[in-house]
């Protein structure tokens, strides 16, 4: 023998609980190889060969498939090498049998003092290697995520955890996966369990984590219009990291939400102090302050952040936005065409909606060719835009192209057929066509997505009762109405119409050129350039039509009338005196 001792009892005792093999281990392992081994292994340690029993113990590890079997095997091994001083074998035999099980039930009373301290070392370096390991899967998962390799990067993720069961940065990242997939429950469980596995720890990193969890929650409940829960939880991110800009951004936006306009400015003016070079924030903060009543500060703050991001489209478009609710259209238009212009041919859905804002411009001026012209280069550039289509078709129906208007007005309602104003604007072209029935299908569905709708609901009866009038009168049904006695003078209604061709021009109504003080027409608010296009249930082919229908109704009498009117459809009644 080359090595011989005699060991104290206690040690001895030890030796023969680690000889026994490990209970409930799979019997496919315990060949008569391996049995044959343990019994030599037993034998030498009794003769006192303790390196040769630590040998046999190692090729038993290597034997054996079972991960309890093996490190067990291991852990044999290096109290053996312990035995002999050799604690550098020992500690790497410990640091393989704890590699295979983690959770290995060692037990510091079969061993001294300075076998358990060997333990613990080993403990902590297969900690490092798995946290290293652990590091590594999550690197990977994250370049996967980054490629939007969704499986792939789950996979390494889940590897991480398996490594490191409350690796924070790993449940984390699984929690996005879950989020971006829809899984918004199983995400949410996630980020909560991330923000308990940091709640006590003080590390800049984990504080940093934290925050990023409570503001994904956050996010979550903001997507689901449930702001106090949002607000709470970015309120709770900025507690946990205050230079997290995410963090207060989120946190002004949400305040935006519930109309708390102070909170929401010193939530964004926060954020800007951390970074004042984002133009994000400059356009968040500046609607704050808009809604808030400081627009011109608004316009300081964009006219700044503009002048370090000259090209920053969304940027001049937001300007001009401010500009527009300030009341001031010329520098809102002139913001929006530099907006246009950092953004050539609409690269960053900046250009098309930019044109749409100075299309409304020109409209709400009067300038309907040049409301058309802006619009048709934004449906031009983006052709699903349904805001372009609908300004343009509004600016076509003020020009007269009331066939136009409609085929425009029909896109808006194709392209986003959830908006009710769309449909009502297409009722009233419809109506101002004579296209009764169209007309009803439009303000129909106006009145169904917005059943509170007043001026759908009215424009709905008002067609209705003109295509039960219209049916009655061409089934011979029921007639015209016919002269009562005394008719009303013309010339005291105090109105006036433009002398034209109606017929020529393809225009159906009678377009009003003068309305004399005082008079009936005036009290019902009629206007120059109105076009009356119905009288009661009649519509109008010219002026003529009017007054026919004038001598038929006496003094005291009261005409509803319908007339257009920069676009739009209006109501009045015109009492006979």
């Amino acid at each position: 023998m080359d090595h011989k001792a005699h060991y104290p009892a206690a040690l001895l005792l030890a030796w023969l609980i680690l000889l026994l093999p490990p209970m409930g281990a799979a019997q496919t392992t315990d060949t008569a190889a391996v049995a044959n081994l343990h019994r030599l292994a037993g034998e030498r340690y009794a003769e006192g060969d303790l390196q040769s029993a630590t040998q046999l113990y190692l090729e038993i590890a290597q034997m054996e498939t079972a991960e309890g079997a093996r490190a067990q095997a291991f852990v044999t091994a290096s109290w053996l090498q312990h035995l002999q001083q050799k604690d550098l074998a020992a500690l790497d035999s410990l640091t393989q049998a704890l590699t295979i099980d983690p959770q290995y039930p060692f037990d510091a009373s079969h061993y001294n003092r300075d076998f358990e301290v060997l333990y613990k070392r080993a403990l902590d370096e297969v900690a490092r290697r798995r946290q290293r390991q652990a590091a590594q899967k999550v690197q990977e998962g994250l370049v996967a995520m980054e490629a939007e390799q969704d499986s792939v990067a789950r996979l390494r993720l889940q590897e991480a955890l398996d490594l490191t069961p409350d690796s924070a940065v790993a449940i984390y990242n699984l929690a996005l996966l879950d989020l971006r997939q829809g899984a918004e429950e199983q995400a949410m469980t996630g980020f909560e369990r991330v923000a308990a596995l940091t709640f006590n720890e003080d590390s800049t990193s984990a504080a940093s984590l934290r925050a990023k969890a409570q503001t994904s929650i956050g996010v979550i409940f903001f997507n689901r219009s449930e702001w106090q829960d949002a607000e709470a939880a970015f309120l709770e991110a900025t507690r946990a990291h205050p230079e997290d800009v995410l963090a207060w951004k989120s946190l002004g936006l949400v305040r935006l939400e519930q109309d708390n306009y102070p909170g929401a400015v010193q939530a964004l003016q926060t954020g800007i102090r951390i970074e004042p070079e984002d133009p994000s924030l400059a356009m968040d903060l500046a609607r704050a302050l808009i809604d808030s009543a400081r627009g011109p500060e608004a316009v300081d703050l964009l006219t700044a952040s503009l002048e370090q991001h000259s090209q920053n489209a969304a940027l001049w478009s937001s300007l001009g936005r401010a500009h527009r609710q300030l009341g001031s259209p010329e520098q809102a238009a002139l913001a929006f065409q530099r907006a246009i212009e950092a953004d050539p041919g609409n690269a960053e859905d900046e250009a098309s909606p930019a044109a749409v804002q100075i299309a409304w411009i020109r409209y709400q001026q009067g300038s309907y060719d040049a409301a058309m012209e802006s619009a048709g280069q934004a449906a031009q550039w983006d052709p699903g835009y349904a805001a372009a289509w609908h300004v343009l078709g509004l600016a076509q129906q003020a020009a007269g192209d009331l066939d136009a208007a409609a085929t425009s007005l029909e896109q808006a309602t194709k392209l986003d057929p959830t908006r009710a104003d769309f449909f009502l604007d297409l009722g009233h072209v419809l109506v101002a066509d004579n296209a009764l029935q169209p007309a009803e299908t439009a303000f129909s569905r106006a009145l169904s997505l917005d059943p509170e709708s007043e001026a759908a609901k009215r424009n709905l009866e008002i067609v209705r009762g003109r295509l039960v009038t219209e049916r009655a009168i061409a089934s011979g049904s029921k007639a015209a109405p016919r002269a009562r006695s005394k008719p009303i003078p013309p010339k005291k209604i105090g109105l006036r119409f433009v002398e034209l061709n109606y017929k020529k021009l393809n225009l159906r109504g009678a377009l009003v050129n003068e309305v004399n003080k005082k008079s009936p027409a005036a009290r019902a608010g009629l206007r120059k350039g109105d076009l009356v296009l119905w009288v009661g249930q009649y519509g109008l082919m010219s002026d003529k039509d009017f007054f026919e229908y004038l001598k038929r109704s006496p003094p005291g009498e009261t005409l509803d009338l319908q007339y257009l009117r920069d676009g739009k459809v209006h109501q009045a009644t015109l009492e006979l005196r």
